[in-house]
C-alpha cells in the first residue's frame, strides 16, 4: 500500500472527452446468477462439500431484441408519478440577468436519442426514481474514554468470516475459466470462500478531548447523511474539521482544526461558529492549500479564505446573514443563507473570490411548491430541507433537491426545473423533466448538451453518482423486473443492458470505480442478506466483475482507491474487495465511521478518536 506521506486520494476528475466507448448495440446481457448458499468454512484441509445452489435466473434478451413490455402491476413501483406538474419555469426576477432558459438542443428535433442503426424497443416502460428521505437520531455521547494520544503503526483487529462469492467475472490464474468484460460471465463458485485474515495498519491515532469533539455533519452544510460523512475535508496534505463541545449541535463555539495526513499532528486555524467550509477550486492536492469558510467571526457573519498549510488568512469579508450552505467555483463563492426561523426567508448569493458581490436573489422568486421543499417548516419554525444541497458544477453551481434543481452562474440564476430524477456531474447536471418532455443535460451557464425524449434515470439529484444509469422495466410471471443501462453523459445515448434484476439498485463509488449493488429482501431488519456488488468498466460501460457476499442489509459501500469496502454487519466489520478483480481480500473491523478518503485508506472518526487507516 502507499506510504502515508503520499498524495491524498483525489475525487474523480470527470473527463468525458470523446464520450464513453464500448456502446455495442445488440450485446447480450450477462447471465445473472444467484450466490451460493452461505456456510461455515471447512474445519479440515479437505475440500468442502458443495451446497445446493438455486437455479440461475434466465439471461435477459439482447438490448435490441423485442421484449414484452407492459405496465407494472399495481403497487409494484413505489412513488408512482403524480399528476403532471409544470416543468421548467422562467424566473420571476433576476438582478443581473443571465443566459436565457434552455430549449431543445439544436439538431435534436425533439426526438429521442438511440444508438446509430438500432431501433429501440417499442413501448418502453419509463420508471421515475422514487426518493424516500431518511434520517437518524443522534446517539447519546458515552462516558469519556481513556485512549493513548498517539499510536503509530498499530494494527486494527481483523475478523475472518465466511463470504459467499456468487459470481466473479474477473478472476486471474490459468486454472480458472477466462471471461470477457463484454457481457459473458463465468460459472458461479460452488462453495463458500473463507476470507483470509487481513491486517489494516493504523498509521496514526489521535485522542479527541471531551470538550472539543468533531462536528459530525458534512463540512459544507449538507444535513443529509453521506458516506464518507465529510465531517473532515482533505486540503493538500491536511484534513480539516470543526471541533466543539457538542458533535450534533451548533449552539456552542467551534474551532477549525487541521491534522497532518503524515503523522496526525494538529494545529488550530481559526475560532469560527457555525462554520461552513469548502476547498477552493484547485485544492484537494491539485496545487492549492486554500479553504473558504463562512461563519460567525467575532460575532459577525463573515467569509474567510485560509491557507491551510501556513495557517494564514488570504482574505476576509463581512456578509449580510449567516450561511447554511457554501460552494466554491472558478468564478467565486456561492452561498445559501440560513433560513429565517419565523418566515423561512433565505437568499442565494454569488461573490467573487475577493468578496465583491456579483448578485443576490431571494428563494421566494422560485415556484412556491419548489421553494417550500428547499426550506421546510417543522414545529412552527423554518429550517433547511433535509436533502437541500449546493454543489459547484463546472464554472457554476446547482442548488438541488431530490426532485428539483436551480442552476447558477456568475450572472445569476440560469435555470429552474422540477425533475422526476436526475444527476449532478462535475461539469453538467441532468434532469428528467416532470412534464414528460424527456431528460436533458445542461451546464450551469445554460448550454444544452443533449436531450433524450425516452430516457428514465435511476439516479436522484440529491445523489453524487459516478455514472448515469437508465432504468426500464418489463413484466414477468412474478411481477416485473428492472433493466439497467449506462448512459453516455456526453450524448445521452444508453448502452446495452448490463443488469436485469427485480431488486432495488444502489450506486456508489467514484468515476474511476463506479459500483452498482443490489440486495435480497429480508423480513427481519437484523437478518443478514446477500449483497451483490458489481463494478462498471468506465472504458466499455460493461460490468467488469460481480461478487455476491453475505452482508448487512442496506450496507455502506465505500471506494477507497483500489479497494471496495462493504459492511458485513452493524458492528464495524467490513469486507475488503479488490476494485480491479472483485476478489475478497479479507475482513477488517474498523471502529467509527469513514470521515474522508485518503491515499491508501480512510480517515475514521468516532466520538473520542480520529485515525488514519491503511487498508490491506
Amino acid at each position: 500500500m502507499p506510504d502515508p506521506d503520499d498524495d491524498v486520494e483525489l475525487p474523480p476528475a470527470y473527463d468525458f472527452t470523446g464520450g464513453l466507448p464500448g456502446f455495442q448495440p445488440g450485446a447480450a446481457v450477462p447471465p445473472a446468477s444467484a450466490p451460493a448458499t452461505p456456510a461455515a468454512p471447512p474445519a479440515t484441509s479437505g475440500p468442502p462439500a458443495a451446497p445446493s445452489t438455486p437455479a440461475p435466473v434466465p439471461p435477459a434478451p439482447a438490448w435490441n431484441a423485442p421484449p414484452s413490455w407492459s405496465t407494472p402491476p399495481p403497487g409494484a413501483q413505489p412513488g408512482a408519478r403524480a399528476p403532471q406538474a409544470p416543468g421548467r419555469r422562467g424566473r420571476k426576477r433576476q438582478q443581473r440577468g443571465g443566459p436565457a432558459l434552455y430549449g431543445t438542443a439544436p439538431g435534436t428535433g425533439g426526438t429521442g436519442t438511440t444508438p446509430p442503426g438500432v431501433t429501440p424497443p417499442g413501448g418502453t416502460g419509463r420508471q421515475p426514481y422514487a426518493y424516500t428521505a431518511t434520517g437518524s437520531t443522534p446517539p447519546v455521547a458515552p462516558p469519556r474514554k481513556q485512549r493513548p494520544s498517539l499510536l503509530v503503526g498499530a494494527a486494527v483487529a481483523v475478523v475472518a468470516v465466511a463470504v459467499v462469492v456468487g459470481s466473479n467475472m474477473a478472476r486471474d490464474g490459468a486454472d480458472e475459466e477466462a471471461t470477457s468484460t463484454g457481457g459473458s460471465s463465468s460459472s458461479p463458485s460452488a462453495a463458500p470462500v473463507s476470507v483470509p485474515a487481513a491486517v489494516s495498519d493504523v498509521l496514526w491515532s489521535v485522542d479527541v478531548e471531551n470538550d472539543s469533539l468533531l462536528v459530525s455533519d458534512p463540512m459544507h452544510g449538507l444535513r443529509a447523511g453521506a458516506e464518507p460523512n465529510q465531517s473532515l475535508v482533505v486540503v493538500g496534505d491536511w484534513a480539516v474539521g470543526r471541533f466543539g463541545p457538542d458533535p450534533w449541535q451548533e449552539l456552542e463555539p467551534t474551532v477549525l482544526r487541521a491534522f497532518s495526513l503524515e503523522d496526525g499532528s494538529a494545529k488550530d486555524l481559526l475560532d469560527v461558529d457555525r462554520a461552513r467550509c469548502a476547498p477552493v477550486d484547485g485544492a484537494l492536492g491539485r496545487g492549492s492549500d486554500l479553504l473558504t469558510c463562512a461563519g460567525l467571526l467575532d460575532g459577525d457573519p463573515s467569509i474567510v479564505t485560509l491557507n491551510v498549510a501556513t495557517g494564514e488568512e488570504v482574505t476576509r469579508w463581512r456578509v449580510t446573514d449567516e450561511v447554511a450552505l457554501i460552494a466554491t467555483t472558478p468564478g467565486g463563492v456561492v452561498t445559501l443563507d440560513t433560513p429565517d426561523l419565523a418566515t423561512g426567508d433565505t437568499s442565494l448569493t454569488w461573490y467573487t473570490d475577493q468578496g465583491l458581490l456579483r448578485w443576490r436573489d431571494d428563494l421566494d422568486d422560485l415556484p412556491a411548491d419548489l421553494a417550500e421543499r428547499f426550506v421546510e417548516e417543522y414545529e412552527g419554525e423554518y429550517e433547511l430541507g433535509w436533502s437541500t444541497d449546493l454543489v459547484g458544477v463546472g464554472d457554476g453551481a446547482v442548488l438541488t433537491l431530490p426532485s428539483g434543481v436551480v442552476a447558477l452562474d456568475p450572472t445569476g440564476v440560469t435555470d429552474i426545473a422540477e425533475c422526476w430524477s436526475g444527476a449532478v456531474l462535475a461539469d453538467a447536471y441532468v434532469c428528467e423533466a416532470r412534464d414528460d418532455s424527456g431528460a436533458s443535460a445542461l451546464t450551469p451557464t445554460g448550454e444544452v448538451l443533449w436531450t433524450n425524449d425516452d430516457l428514465s434515470l435511476r439516479t436522484g439529484l440529491y445523489e453524487r453518482v459516478p455514472l448515469l444509469l437508465a432504468s426500464d422495466y418489463r413484466s414477468t410471471d412474478d411481477g416485473y423486473e428492472s433493466l439497467y443501462r449506462v448512459v453516455d453523459p456526453t450524448t445521452g445515448v444508453p448502452g446495452p443492458e448490463i443488469l436485469v434484476t427485480p431488486d432495488s439498485v444502489t450506486l456508489a463509488g467514484t468515476q474511476a470505480v463506479p459500483v452498482i449493488y443490489t440486495q435480497e429482501e429480508r423480513d427481519d431488519w437484523d437478518e443478514p442478506t446477500v449483497v451483490t456488488i458489481s463494478v462498471v468498466d468506465p472504458a466499455t460501460s460493461q460490468l467488469l466483475w460481480t461478487t455476491a457476499i453475505d452482508a448487512a442489509q442496506y450496507p455502506t459501500v465505500v471506494v477507497a482507491g483500489d479497494r471496495v469496502l462493504v459492511d458485513l454487519d452493524n458492528e464495524g466489520s467490513r469486507a475488503v474487495l479488490d476494485a480491479a478483480t472483485g476478489d475478497v481480500l479479507g475482513s477488517v473491523t474498523l471502529t467509527g465511521r469513514p470521515a474522508a478518503v485518503v491515499d491508501g485508506g480512510l480517515l475514521m472518526e468516532e466520538l473520542f478518536l480520529l485515525q488514519r487507516v491503511e487498508l490491506p
